[in-house]
């Protein structure tokens, strides 16, 4: 329960705010409820992996909360008087829009990367291959200039040359890929439903 509240309560928190339109606090409180719900109700006990993906069946628990939440017409403090993840942080609506499904899918989609690029960087530092991260970082994640950035630039910039910068963005592409297959497959029950999800994501 705790794993699922880290990965997942931002797409939770957008979608809410997108279906809702409220603000970033009534957002909030909403979350905090949703995710109170999930952790002292029987509603993940009852999600059945032959009947769909787990990204299908929360979106599903959300929108029947929303309209639960509407029918109260309750205020209720957040939690139901505890909060169930820390919630400092304002996420702001994606600035591409879209349906709170959609919103939901792209920070879902984020969460799952995030998840799998922390878990490459600790195998990287456990190996004391720091500099294959630092590579893939700089060309992949923090580029100075995405639209101009190179082999040859970032081999300047870390003493290397081009052919092992690419050896190295090979190397840490394969265990993104691997990695990402891994979070993926905890919320899918085959591998034609892993392969579908990966590629509804990502693309």
């Amino acid at each position: 329960m705790d794993r699922l509240i880290e990965m997942y309560w931002r797409p939770i928190y957008l979608y809410i705010r997108v279906a809702w339109a409220q603000s970033n606090e009534d957002a909030k409180d909403a979350t905090q409820d949703f995710l109170a719900r999930l952790s002292d109700s029987k509603l993940l006990q009852s999600y059945d992996k032959a009947k769909g993906r787990f990204r299908a069946y929360l979106k599903g628990a959300l929108r029947h909360f929303l309209m639960d939440q509407q029918k109260a017409n309750a205020s209720q403090k957040r939690g139901g008087g505890r909060g169930v993840v820390p919630m400092d942080e304002e996420l702001p609506v994606p600035a591409e829009g879209g349906s709170p499904e959609e919103v939901f899918d792209r920070a879902w989609a984020q969460s799952l990367l995030d998840q799998a690029l922390r878990g490459v960087y600790e195998t990287l530092k456990q190996k004391g291959r720091e500099k294959s991260w630092r590579v893939f970082d700089l060309y992949e994640i923090h580029p100075p200039n995405p639209t101009e950035i190179s082999y040859r630039e970032v081999g300047k910039a870390l003493g290397l040359t081009e052919t092992e910068v690419k050896s190295h963005l090979e190397y840490v592409r394969l265990l993104v890929r691997q990695a990402l297959r891994k979070c993926a497959a905890d919320t899918v029950v085959s591998e034609d439903d892993l392969y579908g999800e990966l590629k509804e994501l990502f693309g």
